[in-house]
């Protein structure tokens, strides 16, 4: 486990790193709207899904992971969108 994660580290340190705060950023939102899922606040919750969606595209483009990378910027899309009807 440890030689994956060192692999991965030397591969890219950039987009090692942009996925770390990806990982954090999403585990941080899920956990709030998991805890506030009676009522969540999405005009807090959508910019943090922005910014670890936008994390995971900078990563997967670096690593050009075409898949992912559609699914990162699918959901970036989503979640802009998602903010801007939130604000309504």
């Amino acid at each position: 486990m440890i030689e994956f994660f060192l692999q991965s580290y030397r591969s890219d340190r950039v987009a090692f790193y942009f996925e770390m705060v990806s990982l954090v950023v999403y585990v941080y939102a899920t956990l709030t709207l998991m805890i506030t899922a009676a009522n969540p606040n999405m005009t807090i919750l959508y910019p943090i899904y922005t910014i670890a969606g936008i994390a995971s595209c900078i990563s997967t483009y670096r690593r050009k992971l075409i898949w992912p990378l559609t699914l990162s910027t699918f959901l970036v899309i989503t979640d802009v969108i998602g903010f801007y009807i939130s604000m309504q």
